[in-house]
């Protein structure tokens, strides 16, 4: 039996529904595994890290943040060492984007266990660059990882820049937990629901499709905009659209919105981050059994057959085309959720992405 050690960043007190899509959902087939034993631990702990938060929302917490900050370095220091110490007793060590590379570079230096480098975000772009982000050493931790898992072929080809070893390793959409709530969460008859799945860092990319839904909503009044992950505060100054936001929100409240979505929104502007990011956000569409309308860019046409399980959309009036079709006509939306849902089912199953992760994790 080999045995795992998946390292997370903070549990999912970071990264919310993404430390689930990434780790926590493989945790049933790990366990039902004959020749694999996981286990999970975070770099940073996220008791105090809960404990920091609810102290830093306190005025007069505020003389106490470089204390707190002190306090939860040391902290994390002797939580590295723990899980160094830990690393020797297993055969490999799986790395969930770890800002640390004092804690890389001492796994590394031990040799006990192979070290795969999960590899998810353009950690390399400018904006995961920033100082005190924790990847300033990006390169040095591809380099000197056994192995790195690429959730999407631009970050499979860049990987193989720095490190021969890397590896296709699509996220599963979790279409086994939509599965479960299917028939309890169902589209309103009353308006069609436009949906955008994401966080305040990304919410920029509706500009890209701000003019077409102000056209949009004000010839349709049956149309309503539903955002997840992020406020009014990130959107366009929207006009004519009517919208609600619900800025943060667990993996089962994600699910059971979307499954009450008629289409989702993928927009994105055409620049080397908009490529990084990958397909999931489409294949969560897509899993929830609703039409999936993305920018025909990046990773996405590789996934989105257009007409077929989904639309692409280029230019501001080919966006305005493609919703007004979805919008106006039910019978499409319903085929190209289908469409969708099947892709998923035959390409995209929790364990077909599982048993791709064991294939680099047990090589």
């Amino acid at each position: 039996m080999r045995s795992v050690l998946v390292i997370l960043e903070c549990g999912t007190e970071l990264y919310g529904a993404t430390a689930v899509v990434r780790a926590f959902q493989y945790t049933g087939l790990f366990a039902q595994h004959p020749q694999i034993r996981a286990t999970f631990v975070s770099r940073r702990s996220p008791r105090y890290h809960r404990l920091c938060s609810r102290l830093k929302s306190r005025w007069w917490s505020r003389p106490l943040g470089s204390v707190l900050a002190k306090i939860e370095n040391s902290v994390t220091q002797g939580r590295e060492r723990a899980i160094v110490a830990q690393s020797r007793r297993h055969d490999c060590v799986y790395m969930l984007r770890i800002p640390s590379i004092r804690l890389h570079r001492a796994l590394w230096r031990e040799q006990r266990a192979k070290v795969v480098m999960d590899l998810n975000d353009g950690l390399w772009l400018p904006f995961s660059q920033r100082p005190g982000g924790g990847f300033e050493n990006f390169h040095e931790m591809l380099q000197s990882s056994h192995a790195v898992a690429c959730e999407n072929e631009y970050l499979l080809a860049y990987a193989r820049k720095y490190n021969t070893n890397a590896h296709l390793v699509p996220d599963a959409p979790q279409v086994e937990e939509f599965d479960k709530v299917r028939g309890q969460f169902m589209p309103s008859g009353d308006r069609v629901i436009l949906g955008w799945i994401g966080s305040p860092s990304t919410a920029d990319n509706l500009h890209v499709i701000f003019e077409p839904l102000e056209e949009l909503f004000a010839q349709n009044p049956r149309l309503h905009l539903r955002i997840l992950g992020a406020t009014a505060a990130n959107l366009p100054r929207f006009e004519k659209v009517r919208y609600s936001c619900k800025a943060s929100y667990t993996n089962p409240e994600m699910i059971q919105e979307a499954l009450q979505m008629h289409v989702g929104l993928f927009p994105l502007y055409r620049t080397e981050d908009a490529q990084v990011r990958g397909t999931l956000k489409a294949r969560i569409y897509m899993s929830a059994a609703i039409a999936a309308a993305c920018q025909n860019w990046g990773e996405l046409p590789r996934l989105i057959q257009h007409g077929v399980n989904g639309v692409l959309a280029g230019s501001a009036d080919d966006w305005l085309e493609k919703l007004r079709g979805l919008v106006e006509n039910q019978a499409q939306r319903q085929e190209l959720a289908r469409q969708g849902l099947e892709t998923i089912r035959s390409q995209f199953t929790r364990q077909m992405c599982f048993d791709r992760l064991l294939s680099v994790l047990m090589a």
